[in-house]
């Protein structure tokens, strides 16, 4: 008898973005629609690759509403399966996080290694003890699953891959590996830490690994699935319009039928316009350029929901900063399309050369946008920006969970063998292309 999964990962129940109660409700009614579709469907399972919740400490309305969307799964026979994502780790030295809580209550079931004197060990699912690694469920389906381990990623999937043909039964059960961890060349940005031949080990012994992490959907390797979050967390995600979950059914014998099928999901709509300011000499100019873009833009949109809007301002200013009036411009925003907020970013400049700061960037993206400007300024440096911004942002990130040096070490010599030494000389360049 077939059995039929539900794969999601990043729902971030509570994130009130903006500081909106209207957009932690999304985030909330996103999630309850996949469960209902999950019980209209009649699935068996659900799996959720991490990132159920958006913080590690959640507040009383956003464990009432996780709450009522598992009991509904709960009640319909459907097994919820979870992995713990890097939002919702437990505090330092606190035993236990959200995800326990729930799987106290029975609603869920948690699954990772236990790390006993620095090795990995695969335990059974243990209703009593409620922990382990992996879960048998009928006919013949296997589910490991390992929590976020942030960049020792690449070594745990190396323990992993010699873990799961040792299990019982591996040779002959359908297993489903699921990790909250991302891969390179998804997003460059991000910090994924997976590569594909990381990943090859385990081919033989899993036939679906079901990601989380990195919201931009995506695939790989033919059995490598990520179905990006539930809802945009920022308005660049808005962009990635395919975000949903797969519907994976496996056959006893036969294993997951490949490619899933992809469930798209309605989110609330984003409008992202941008505004290139060269050859306006008055406010008033910009003004009428904005209100132009913003007509055009809005012509057609027929979304019931009030939609976020996001006004980008680019180039050189040709007038005094100071009488640029962003509260102006949000209040043409607001009258063209009454949403249920309207931004404005100032990436422009007044000067040649200057830093643009952005107004009402995340602290990402600011960090983002201002390292890769001042990197942009050196004209050795200038080709490499790009990747040298992501080096030093996924380096600041590395340092927060406390890394091993030789993890340090490992990631700036994987990143000299993919674009040499920054500072390198004519006869070193020559030597290194030799080698």
């Amino acid at each position: 008898m077939p059995c039929t999964l539900l794969h999601a990962a990043d729902i971030h129940l509570g994130y009130a973005q903006y500081g909106l109660e209207e957009r932690q409700r999304d985030y909330y009614l996103a999630f309850r629609h996949m469960a209902e579709d999950a019980i209209a469907r009649q699935v068996d399972v659900v799996l959720l690759a991490g990132d159920l919740f958006h913080k590690r400490t959640v507040d009383a309305n956003t464990l009432y509403q996780a709450v009522v969307v598992l009991e509904l799964l709960r009640d319909a026979g459907i097994t919820v399966v979870a992995v713990e994502g890097n939002h919702e780790r437990p505090h330092y030295r606190e035993p236990l996080s959200w995800l326990d809580f729930l799987a106290q209550r029975d609603l869920l079931v948690v699954l990772t290694p236990q790390w006993l004197e620095g090795r990995l060990h695969l335990l059974p699912w243990d209703q009593h003890e409620r922990r382990g690694a992996y879960l048998d469920l009928a006919p013949n389906l296997r589910i490991v699953g390992c929590r976020y381990v942030g960049t020792s990623t690449p070594s745990v999937v190396a323990d992993l891959a010699t873990a799961i043909p040792s299990l019982p039964e591996a040779e002959t059960r359908q297993t489903i590996l699921m990790l909250h961890a991302g891969m390179e060349g998804v997003l460059d940005a991000y910090g994924g830490t997976l590569c594909e031949n990381d990943l090859l080990p385990l081919r033989g012994w899993v036939q679906y690994v079901a990601l989380g992490h990195i919201h931009k959907p995506y695939e790989r390797l033919d059995w490598v699935y990520n179905p990006g979050s539930l809802e945009a967390t920022s308005a660049t995600e808005a962009e990635w319009t395919d975000r949903g979950y797969y519907i994976v059914r496996v056959d006893a014998d036969r294993g997951p039928h490949l490619p899933p099928e992809k469930i798209v999901i309605p989110n609330r709509p984003f409008v992202r316009l941008v505004c290139h300011v060269e050859g306006l000499s008055r406010p008033s100019q910009l003004w009428e350029a904005v209100r132009g873009i913003a007509a055009a833009a809005s012509s057609g949109d027929e979304n019931d929901l009030p939609p976020i809007v996001e006004l980008t301002l680019r180039g050189q200013l040709g007038f005094a900063r100071a009488a640029l009036e962003t509260e102006r411009l949000q209040a043409i925003l607001q009258e063209t399309f009454v949403p249920l907020v309207a931004r404005v970013r100032d990436l422009t400049t007044v000067e040649p050369g200057e830093i643009s700061l952005a107004v009402e960037l995340s602290r990402h993206e600011l960090a983002q946008h201002v390292l890769r400007e001042l990197i942009a300024k050196d004209t050795r440096l200038n080709a490499l920006a790009e990747p040298l911004t992501h080096l030093a942002l996924t380096l600041q990130e590395m340092t927060a969970n406390d890394p091993e040096p030789s993890e340090i070490v490992a990631t700036l010599d994987r990143w000299q063998e993919q674009h040499g030494r920054p500072f390198a000389q004519p006869d070193e360049t020559a030597q290194q292309d030799e080698a």
